[in-house]
């Protein structure tokens, strides 16, 4: 699997499998202005659609050159959140335009950059009170919570989508199920009160090109610690010069992802972490993530993360815990760990490497 920037200017990263590329914005797109809307699938979906519509006036398209992705207005002065990759051949000085999904453009400036986390603040240059998009509290963030998003795919402006938020990254970034396409680089993740908990950089696709319905966001606590006096007072600031997007922030773990997921009334795929798309078992097995509920290492089979009141975390298991054997078997490998869990066990008696000594761990399903 790889996973795509939302721009069309891409690089990609493979690692076991599965290939991050930035979702970088649209180049010379044909700019449609008619919206694409989508059926919200349940009572609270169609509540976070109808609030999150009411956020579209606060949403742009960013035009930096070649280069087309989505915004933020986060201030009345002007003050726009995006991905540092939709603006970085702009970081300079040079102008940029913002357009509303109402057709209203304006010229801007970068005023700040955040290379590690793929953001930037813009500040457009015009004496008017702009609509907002409110910044969430890093407390709203909750896994399983249904989420949508605004921006401009293929330079549409005002398309939204919607979905549920998936896991939290251990770098903070955010994984939704919800289905992106290039062109939303920079624009807003919502909750359900139509506030700001990320700004969407990267799409999961599969090796054959195909768009998964997994997207990445930058959290919103990267957000106001880039802001922060901004908001008060939109006077610019330095701008360091600009270096592309580290591989770090955005290439997904090499892992296989073991978390179970409760079902989502949602049109969007079910959940699967970007790391485990190579390892998901057919949908006639029984689900891996209610088996174990934890994070594996492919490669070297280290646990990464065990999921608390799991049956992994209930037979002691930690991160950090190498397995070894099941039942006295040596395994040969993730495919065979897999294909041991498979059998549905009532019980299993994992031995494992922690630290320098060997150690069993009784695991009862």
């Amino acid at each position: 699997m790889k996973s795509k920037y939302l721009l069309l200017l891409a690089f990609s990263v493979w690692l076991v499998g599965v290939t991050t590329s930035i979702a970088a914005p649209i180049r010379a797109v044909n700019r449609l202005t008619t919206a694409v809307r989508f059926t919200p699938a349940s009572d609270t979906a169609q509540a976070t659609y109808q609030t999150c519509q009411t956020k579209s006036p606060a949403v742009v398209t960013v035009y930096a050159g070649n280069e087309t992705g989505s915004g933020s207005i986060v201030s009345s002065e002007g003050l726009v959140i995006t991905s540092n990759h939709v603006i970085k051949d702009r970081a300079g000085g040079e102008s940029i335009v913002a357009k509303t999904s109402a057709g209203e453009q304006y010229q801007g400036r970068v005023i700040k950059i955040d290379t590690r986390n793929d953001l930037a603040l813009l500040q457009l240059e015009a004496q008017t009170a702009f609509p907002i998009v409110q910044l969430a509290s890093a407390s709203a963030i909750q896994i399983g919570q249904p989420v949508c998003a605004i921006g401009s795919p293929y330079g549409r402006p005002g398309v939204l989508s919607e979905g549920t938020l998936s896991r939290v990254r251990g770098n903070g970034d955010l994984q939704a199920n919800i289905r992106l396409y290039p062109g939303n680089s920079g624009g807003p993740l919502l909750n359900a009160q139509g506030e700001l908990i990320g700004v969407n950089k990267a799409i999961l696709e599969s090796p054959s090109g195909r768009n998964t319905g997994i997207s990445f966001a930058t959290s919103v606590q990267a957000v106001r610690n880039l802001v922060g006096s901004s908001l008060a007072a939109s006077a610019p600031v330095a701008v360091a010069t600009p270096t592309a997007p580290s591989e770090a922030s955005i290439a997904p773990p090499s892992m296989a992802e073991w978390t179970w997921t409760a079902p989502e009334a949602t049109t969007t795929p079910p959940a699967l972490s970007p790391d485990a798309l190579e390892t998901v078992p057919p949908t006639n097995r029984p689900a891996i993530g209610r088996r174990l509920g934890m994070t594996i290492d492919v490669r070297n089979l280290m646990v990464q993360q065990v999921q608390p009141g799991s049956v992994a975390a209930v037979g002691g298991f930690r991160p950090g815990d190498r397995l070894l054997a099941i039942d006295g078997n040596r395994i040969g490998g993730f495919t065979a760990l897999q294909s041991f869990l498979d059998q549905q066990p009532d019980a299993a008696l994992f031995t494992i490497a922690r630290g320098r000594q060997r150690t069993n761990v009784q695991v009862r399903f």
